[in-house]
């Protein structure tokens, strides 16, 4: 996820809210079964479809590539070994420390042996599988960035094919790094390129609800086919960006929005672990009725998830790790 201290301001207006959609989405994951429902709470059949709704990772990388292209001078003056080791310092070894308290709190039925504790350190626990992802993610294009200057229409090609071959294979890891390596490469190309997008962001913002529609509710899958949810991430991302990029013409960030977007890292690493001892370990849901419940954990989940992670951020342990 890459969060740096000096941002673009649509990067700090964009970043708060994709991730406050990452909060939302997870509070209705329950309902679409990406999460078990072991105390039977009753399901809202509307409520399946917001889990994907709200969750836009798509956006987060193509955020990570358009933030790499703004800083690409600095990036060239490192060399790619120094560039890989402050990545890991910023994005790997945070996701070793976070898993290691996911999986104390969360799934300590996972420390049966060294082998399945250095897995899920490796892979990253729960919903920090991102950072592996983004780290791999960043390297890559770094390593190909030549390439992609040189070549950058075949290089997006290249990197959907490489995609759709992993994706066939289904090697798992090499599944996930590949499935958003065309989100990186598309916002590193898109940087300093961004006034169509601009100019149709709510046009695109449209099509893509659209798309969304039509991909959730075809059950049958008789219109859908495998890389339509795919283009419908590439077109929500562009768009919010190009949103983003319209209120940053209008209005300079406030205070309170820079403060959000400090947080945001932190508050992306505590938010699942929230989430999931509020609807697994305490009775909330026996007092709440289910269409409500969601949206109760969400309202508490979002204030505790940047609160946590700006106390984390007033000490110096967790300004290394997530400053």
């Amino acid at each position: 996820m890459a969060f740096q201290s000096k941002q673009l301001n649509e990067i700090i207006f964009l970043r708060p809210l994709l991730i406050v959609g990452v909060i939302i989405g997870h509070c209705f994951a329950i309902y679409s079964g990406a999460w078990k429902n072991t105390f039977g709470i009753e399901p809202v059949w509307f409520y399946q479809f917001l889990n994907p709704f709200f969750i836009h990772l798509g956006a987060f990388v193509m955020v990570s590539g358009y933030l790499f292209a703004y800083k690409k001078d600095k990036y060239l003056a490192s060399s790619t070994w120094n560039f890989i080791f402050m990545k890991f310092k910023r994005i790997y070894f945070p996701c070793f420390i976070f898993s290691i308290l996911y999986i104390v709190i969360l799934q300590p039925e996972l420390l049966v042996d060294v082998k399945t504790v250095i897995v899920n350190l490796l892979k990253g626990t729960g919903h920090l599988w991102f950072l592996p992802m983004i780290f791999a993610n960043f390297c890559l294009l770094k390593i190909f960035q030549p390439m992609i200057d040189k070549y950058p229409i075949t290089s997006f090609i290249c990197s959907l094919a490489l995609f759709v071959v992993v994706s066939v294979l289904s090697i798992t890891f090499l599944n996930v790094v590949f499935h958003y390596l065309p989100f990186i490469i598309l916002g590193y190309l898109i940087y300093g390129k961004t006034n169509i997008i601009e100019k149709y962001s709510l046009l695109l913002l449209f099509l893509w609800f659209c798309i969304f529609i039509v991909y959730l509710f075809d059950v049958n899958r008789i219109i859908s086919i495998p890389l339509i949810g795919t283009f419908a991430s590439f077109l929500a991302g562009i768009a919010l960006l190009g949103v983003a990029l319209k209120i940053s013409r209008k209005y300079t960030p406030i205070k309170f929005v820079n403060k959000l977007n400090d947080e945001c890292y932190g508050a992306y690493i505590f938010q699942q672990i929230i989430i999931m001892l509020i609807l697994y370990h305490t009775p909330l849901y026996l007092y709440c009725s289910t269409y409500f419940l969601p949206w109760v954990i969400a309202v508490i989940s979002i204030f505790l998830s940047f609160l946590c992670s700006k106390l984390l951020l007033m000490t110096k342990v967790g300004n290394f790790l997530i400053g």
